[in-house]
C-alpha cells in the first residue's frame, strides 16, 4: 500500500509580491486538478509501497543555474497538487506511524534538484536527517526517480501549457527578430522581447539571452554561472552587417518553451552569413526529421557532429549536447540514456561558429507515436522568412520610446 503526504512543508517563504497571476495563466489552468488526480495515483502506482513526503519549497541557494527558476524547488509539489501557492505544514510523526502501519518504512522525500556542497545544507535535507534519528528502520529513497520520469512525458494539461508559452514565444521572438536593428542594444532588444511575453500573461522561463553574433572567437565558454548571467544581462552595440542572436522562452503555469534564432541586423543575410545559415539549419532540420519513438539522445547528437565535421570541422565550435527535455523546468528532468517514446517534449539545439560568425538554433519537438511535431516551426527559421520577416511593420518601436522629450 502505498500514500503522499502533500501538505507542504514550511521550507520557504512564500513567493514574492510582485508574482502576480494573471488572466492568461487561469485560463489556461483548467484542468490540472484532474491532471493532478491522475499523476499522484500513477505516482502512487510507481511507488513500493511505504510513504511520500512531496515538499513545497523555494530553492534556497543564491547560485542558480540559468535554466533554473526561484521556484524550481516548488515544482514537484505544483505538479502533484495544482496548488499554485506555497504552504506551511508540520509534520507530526504519529501520522507517518498510521500511514506505515506494521509495514517496511519506505519513506519516499523529493531531495532538492541541486545541493550545493560549499553552502548550509537545505531544511529538507534537514528533515530526513531528524526523521532518521528518530527510527532506524527507516528505508528513505528520493522521490525524484519516480517523478522525474512521469514529468517528462507530457499529459494533456501539460502539453496544453507547452504549446501556449511556444505561442507566446514565437509572438516575443518575431518582434524582437525585427527590432534588432543597428542604433539599439542587445538589452534594448531583450527588453522588448520579454515586454511582448509579459503582455501576454506570461514570464520569463529563464532569461532571454540576444546577443552579437559576428566577429566571435572560435569557442564561447563562461567562466562561471556569475560570468554566464553576465553576458546574458550584456548591452552590446548593434551594428551594420552582423549577426544577431536570441535564445528565449516564455513560461506559463510554468510550462516554458526554448528557442533559439539568428538573424541579420540588416535586411538580408550577406553571401557568407547565408552560406553558415544554411548548413547550420540542413543540420537542424535533419536532427529534428530523425526524431522519433526509439531514437536516442545519444544518435540525434552523432547526427549533428557529423554534419557539421562533414561541413568542415564546424563541430570544433559546437561544445555542448543536442539537447534537452522541457516541461515544468526549461531544462525539465528526466532519463537521458534510454530510448525516446511518445509524449516527450524536447529542445534540440546546435549551432557552429565559422570565421567569427555564430548560427546556432533550437527548436521544441514532441515526439508522436508515429514520428514528431516540429512545435516551433511557425517561428522563421528558413532564409526567406527571416528575411521577410525583417520588412514587416514594427509593433513595437524601441526608439521611439527612447527619444528624448
Amino acid at each position: 500500500m502505498s500514500a503522499i503526504a502533500l501538505a507542504a512543508l514550511g521550507l520557504a517563504p512564500p513567493p514574492p509580491a510582485s508574482a502576480q497571476t494573471t488572466p492568461a495563466e487561469l485560463e489556461y489552468r483548467e484542468g490540472h486538478r484532474e491532471a493532478a488526480i491522475a499523476r499522484r495515483a500513477e505516482f502512487m502506482r510507481r511507488m513500493e509501497g511505504g510513504l511520500a513526503v512531496i515538499t513545497s519549497a523555494d530553492r534556497s541557494e543564491p547560485n542558480l543555474y540559468e535554466f533554473y527558476t526561484p521556484d524550481t524547488e516548488h515544482h514537484d509539489f505544483l505538479f502533484l497538487t495544482g496548488i499554485y501557492t506555497q504552504l506551511r505544514f508540520k509534520p507530526v510523526a504519529s501520522d507517518l506511524a498510521r500511514g506505515w502501519g506494521d509495514t517496511r518504512k519506505i519513506l519516499y522525500v523529493n531531495y532538492p534538484r541541486v545541493t550545493n556542497l560549499s553552502e548550509p545544507a537545505q531544511p529538507r535535507v534537514a528533515f530526513v536527517e531528524r526523521l532518521r534519528a528518530a527510527t532506524s528502520e527507516l528505508d528513505v529513497r528520493d522521490a525524484g526517480d519516480l517523478l522525474d520520469r512521469q514529468r517528462m512525458i507530457l499529459d494533456d494539461f501539460a502539453l496544453k501549457n507547452v504549446r501556449r508559452a511556444v505561442e507566446i514565444t514565437g509572438k516575443g521572438l518575431a518582434e524582437g527578430m525585427k527590432v534588432a536593428r543597428p542604433g539599439l542594444t542587445t538589452r534594448q532588444v531583450m527588453e522588448t522581447v520579454d515586454y511582448v511575453y509579459r503582455l501576454h500573461g506570461a514570464d520569463l522561463g529563464f532569461d532571454t539571452l540576444v546577443g552579437v553574433a559576428s566577429g566571435l572567437d572560435q569557442t564561447i565558454r563562461y567562466a562561471s554561472t556569475r560570468e554566464e548571467a553576465a553576458a546574458r544581462g550584456g548591452d552590446a552595440r548593434i551594428t551594420d552587417g552582423i549577426l544577431v542572436h536570441f535564445d528565449t522562452g516564455a513560461r506559463i503555469n510554468h510550462y516554458s518553451a526554448d528557442v533559439q534564432r539568428t538573424v541579420p541586423a540588416g535586411d538580408r543575410f550577406t553571401g557568407e552569413q547565408s552560406r553558415v545559415y544554411e548548413m547550420v539549419l540542413n543540420v537542424q532540420k535533419a536532427v529534428i526529421a530523425a526524431v522519433r519513438p526509439g531514437v536516442t539522445w545519444q544518435e540525434l547528437h552523432d547526427l549533428a557532429v557529423r554534419m557539421l565535421r562533414e561541413a568542415g570541422g564546424w563541430d570544433e565550435s559546437y561544445t555542448y549536447g543536442i539537447g534537452h527535455y522541457i516541461g515544468m523546468e526549461v531544462h525539465e528532468h528526466g532519463v537521458y540514456t534510454e530510448p525516446l517514446v511518445p509524449g516527450m517534449a524536447l529542445a534540440i539545439e546546435q549551432g557552429a561558429i565559422v570565421n567569427g560568425t555564430r548560427v546556432a538554433f533550437e527548436d521544441d519537438v514532441l515526439v508522436t507515436a508515429d514520428g514528431h511535431e516540429w512545435l516551433t516551426r511557425s517561428i522563421p527559421i528558413e532564409i526567406a522568412e527571416v528575411e521577410a520577416l525583417r520588412k514587416q511593420p514594427l509593433l513595437v518601436r524601441p526608439e521611439d520610446l527612447l527619444k528624448k522629450r
